[in-house]
C-alpha cells in the first residue's frame, strides 16, 4: 500500500507542471486533494515500528498555517480596531450600516484567504511527504531522475513550441493575445522560475554521475571511458538535460529567470567548492556552459539583448512597471504592517493605494513575493516563513558538516542553489502563487532535508533523521478533516458557478415579470448556499430584491456582500444608490467609499458626481466631476461630462470649475465648443491649454496642432 502513496507523490510531481503550471481551478483542486491524500496513505501504510522520520521546520510550518486560518476568524470590532485599524477603516461602511454588533475577520476577503490556506496546506503536506518518501537512497535517486527527466522533456517541448507554435500551449491551447506562453506555462516568467529551480539540481546530479577516469591513461582511452564506464549514460543524459534547461530559460526571454539561473549556478559552484567537490568536477560544468553559449549563437542573442534594453526608458533610465507597483505598495505595508490584509487579498487592496501605476489594468500581484507576503500576512507572516526556511537550512547544514560521503554534499549544493534561484526570482515575480512552482519549492525544501540526512551505504538505517511511531491520529485526523473541508470548498465553488452561469449576464429592468425575477433569485440563492464566501451571489440577490420590492432583503444582502468583499466598488456603488432614497448619509458614505477603494477609476467618480448633482450637492458633485476628468487619461467621451452638467440644469460656464489643470482636458473642451460653433471660447481654451503643458508627463504634437 505504501506504493500507492509514492505513485500519488510522483504523479503530482508530473501533473502540476504539465497541467498548465497548475493555475486553473480544476488543476488547483486536484493538487490540493492529491497532496493530503498521499500523506494520509503514507501515514496509514507505515508499519507499527518506529519508521516515521522527524520533519525539520514543522513548528513554524504549523504556526504559519494556523496564522492563515486565524485571519478567517471573526473578531469583535473593538478587538479588530486594536489589532488592525486599517482593516476596520475598510469595513467602516459595513459597520455604519449594521445596527447590531459585528464580528469581522482580519482578512478583507475571506474567500481569497481560504483559497490560500488550502493551497499552502497542500504545499505543507507535500513537504512532509517528500521527507518521508525520499529518506531512502533508492527512492531519492528514482525521484530525482523522474523530476530531472520531466524538466528536460518540458525544456525540449518549450524550445520546439517556441519556434513552431509560439501563441499556443501544446499546439492546441489558445491563450490571450497579451500572454507570453512558454512550454506548458501561460506566463513565461513562471516557466523560467521553474526551470531556474531545476538547473542547479540537474548540474549537481550531472556531477554526481561523472565517470571516474584515471589521469594516467591516454586521451583516446579517456574519451572511450566516458561512454563505457558505469553510469556514463546517465552522466551524458543529465548533461544534455542541463543544456536544454538552460537554453529554455534563455528562449523564454525572462530577464528575472536568466539572472536568477545565472546566480543560482554561481551559488552552486561556491557551495561545491566549500564542500571540496569542485576541484576535479569543474570541467563538466564549464563544458555545459560552453555548449549553451554556442547554442545561443545559433538561436541568436538579439532578442535577449532587446529584452534587457527594454528596461530603460527614452532618457536611458532604468524603468519597469514593477517599480511603480512596489512604490504604491509601501503605503499598504505601512497600514497593514503587523497582520496584513489577509492572504490572497493583494488584488483587492491595491486599487485603494494605486497612485503611480498608470492605466486601468488589473494588478493581481505585487510581482515581488516578499512585498506581497508583508501586505497579505504582515510582519508575523514574514517571520513565520523565515523561521521555516531558517530551520530547514540550519538543521540540514548542521547534519551535512558531519557527513563524509560525496553524494549528500553534491545534492545539498544543488538543492540549496535551486531554492536560492526561486528566492532570487521572487524578488521580481510571484512564483509562490503559481501552483507548480510553489509545490516544487516545498518539494526542494524536503529534498534538502533528505540530501543531508539520507544514508547511501547503510544496512541498519536509511536516514540520520530520528524515527518515531507514525502519528496517525495526531496528524492524520487534522489532515483528513482539512482535506474534506478543501473538497467541500472547491466543489462548492464549482457548483455555484454552474448555478449562477445562466443569470450572470442578465440585465435587470422594470419590464421583467415577477415570476422570472423570482426564478433568477432562486438561482442566485442556490449559488449563495453552495459558495457562502463569495460576495457576488448575495449582491445579485440584493439587486433582484430591489425590483421585487423586498427592501429589507435587499438591505440585508447588500450588507452581506459588503462584509464578504468590502473593497468591491460595484457593491458599494449599487448599495449607495439603493440607500439614496432612504438614508442620505449612509448613501454618501458608501459612494465615497466606492471612489476610495478604486481611486483611479474615472467612471466611479463620474457616477458619484452625477448622483450628488441630482441630490443638489452642486459643489461636491462638481468636485467629483473634476476628479473624474483628471483620472480619465483618454477623455474620448468628453461630451459625457458636459451632458452630466446639462442634465442637472447647470450652465456650461461651470465647466471652468470642472476642468483639471491638464492640457488634454482644456483641448477636449475646446473641441466641444468648436463643434457647437463657439469659436471665440474654443480659441480661449485652446490657448489656455498651453499653460498646463508642464503638468503633462508627455507633451504630444497634436496639442499644438489643435490650437
Amino acid at each position: 500500500m505504501q506504493r500507492f502513496s509514492f505513485w500519488l507523490f510522483t504523479g503530482l510531481l508530473i501533473f502540476c507542471p504539465l497541467a498548465f503550471g497548475t493555475v486553473e481551478p480544476w488543476s488547483m483542486m486536484i493538487m490540493e486533494l492529491m497532496a493530503p491524500l498521499a500523506l494520509l496513505a503514507c501515514l496509514w501504510t507505515q508499519s507499527a515500528q518506529k519508521n516515521w522520520h522527524h520533519v525539520p521546520g514543522l513548528v513554524p510550518l504549523y504556526c504559519f498555517l494556523l496564522y492563515i486560518a486565524a485571519q478567517l476568524v471573526p473578531l469583535p470590532v473593538w478587538l479588530l480596531t486594536l489589532i488592525s485599524p486599517a482593516t476596520v477603516a475598510i469595513y467602516k461602511p459595513v459597520i455604519d450600516l449594521s445596527s447590531e454588533p459585528l464580528f469581522l475577520p482580519l482578512s478583507i476577503n475571506s474567500k481569497a484567504t481560504a483559497a490560500e490556506f488550502c493551497r499552502y496546506f497542500s504545499y505543507g503536506c507535500f513537504y512532509i511527504l517528500t521527507v518521508q518518501l525520499t529518506a531512502s537512497y533508492s527512492r531519492l535517486r528514482r525521484v530525482l531522475l523522474i523530476v530531472l527527466g520531466l524538466a528536460s522533456a518540458i525544456a525540449f517541448l518549450a524550445i520546439i513550441q517556441k519556434f513552431t507554435s509560439p501563441d499556443k500551449i501544446y499546439w492546441f491551447r489558445v491563450v490571450p493575445a497579451t500572454a507570453a506562453p512558454t512550454g506548458p506555462w501561460i506566463y513565461r516568467n513562471h516557466f523560467a522560475g521553474f526551470m531556474a529551480m531545476m538547473l542547479p539540481l540537474a548540474l549537481a546530479f550531472f556531477l554526481h554521475y561523472r565517470p571516474r577516469i584515471r589521469q594516467a591513461i591516454p586521451w583516446r582511452e579517456k574519451l572511450l571511458s566516458v561512454f563505457t564506464l558505469p553510469h556514463a549514460n546517465l552522466h551524458i543524459l543529465l548533461g544534455f538535460g542541463s543544456i536544454l534547461i538552460a537554453l529554455s530559460i534563455a528562449i523564454s526571454l525572462s530577464r528575472g529567470g536568466m539572472v536568477s539561473a545565472t546566480l543560482a549556478v554561481l551559488i552552486c559552484i561556491i557551495l561545491l567548492q566549500r564542500s571540496g567537490q569542485i576541484r576535479t568536477r569543474l570541467m563538466p560544468i564549464i563544458a555545459c556552459l560552453i555548449m549553451v553559449f554556442l547554442a545561443m549563437l545559433w538561436f541568436g542573442w538579439e532578442p535577449i539583448l532587446a529584452r534587457f534594453n527594454s528596461m530603460t526608458n527614452s532618457q536611458h533610465e532604468i524603468f519597469d512597471g514593477r517599480l511603480l507597483i512596489w512604490q504604491d505598495s509601501v503605503a499598504m505595508i505601512r497600514d497593514f504592517w503587523l497582520t496584513g490584509a489577509g492572504f490572497g487579498t493583494f488584488i483587492r487592496l491595491f486599487p485603494i493605494y494605486r497612485n503611480l501605476m498608470p492605466g486601468r489594468g488589473v494588478v493581481d500581484h505585487a510581482h515581488n513575493d516578499y512585498i506581497e507576503l508583508v501586505t497579505d500576512g504582515g510582519v508575523i507572516g514574514l517571520v513565520l516563513v523565515a523561521a521555516f526556511l531558517g530551520t530547514v537550512f540550519w538543521k540540514s547544514g548542521r547534519m551535512l558538516r558531519k557527513r563524509r560521503d560525496d553524494f549528500p554534499k553534491i545534492l545539498f549544493s544543488g538543492c540549496a542553489a535551486s531554492i536560492c534561484a526561486i528566492l532570487i526570482h521572487s524578488i521580481t515575480d510571484f512564483n509562490m502563487h503559481n501552483g507548480a512552482n510553489g509545490l516544487y519549492f516545498f518539494f526542494l525544501c524536503g529534498l534538502l532535508v533528505s540530501a543531508s540526512h539520507t544514508r547511501r551505504r547503510s544496512s541498519t538505517a536509511q536516514s540520520f533523521l530520528t524515527s518515531q511511531l507514525p502519528p496517525r491520529l495526531l496528524m492524520g485526523f487534522p489532515v483528513l478533516l482539512i482535506a474534506a473541508a478543501t473538497l467541500l470548498f472547491n466543489q462548492g465553488q464549482a457548483r455555484a458557478r454552474v448555478f449562477f452561469q445562466p443569470i450572470a449576464t442578465m440585465y435587470l429592468n422594470k419590464n421583467i415579470p415577477d415570476d422570472r425575477l423570482l426564478g433568477w433569485q432562486q438561482q442566485a440563492r442556490k449559488a449563495q448556499r453552495a459558495d457562502p464566501l463569495e460576495g457576488r451571489y448575495p449582491f445579485a440577490v440584493a439587486n433582484i430584491s430591489t425590483f421585487t420590492g423586498s427592501y429589507a432583503a435587499a438591505r440585508k444582502n447588500y450588507i452581506r456582500s459588503l462584509r464578504l468583499d468590502p473593497t468591491q466598488a460595484a457593491y458599494l456603488l449599487q448599495a449607495g444608490f439603493y440607500l439614496g432614497s432612504i438614508d442620505n448619509d449612509a448613501a454618501i458614505s458608501l459612494l465615497t467609499a466606492a471612489a476610495r477603494v478604486d481611486r483611479t477609476n474615472a467612471d466611479i467618480n463620474k457616477e458619484l458626481a452625477n448622483w450628488l448633482l441630482r441630490k443638489g450637492e452642486t459643489d461636491k458633485g462638481l468636485a467629483r466631476l473634476r476628479e473624474a476628468l483628471a483620472l480619465d487619461s483618454r477623455q474620448n467621451n468628453f461630451s459625457e461630462y458636459v451632458a452630466i452638467a446639462l442634465l442637472n440644469n447647470l450652465d456650461l460656464s461651470v465647466m471652468e470649475q470642472v476642468l483639471p489643470d491638464q492640457p488634454l482636458a482644456h483641448i477636449q473642451f475646446a473641441n466641444f465648443l468648436a463643434k457647437q460653433g463657439d469659436v471665440d471660447m474654443a480659441s480661449f481654451y485652446y490657448l489656455n491649454a498651453m499653460n498646463f503643458l508642464d503638468n503633462d508627463p508627455e507633451t504630444k504634437p497634436w496639442f499644438f496642432h489643435s490650437a
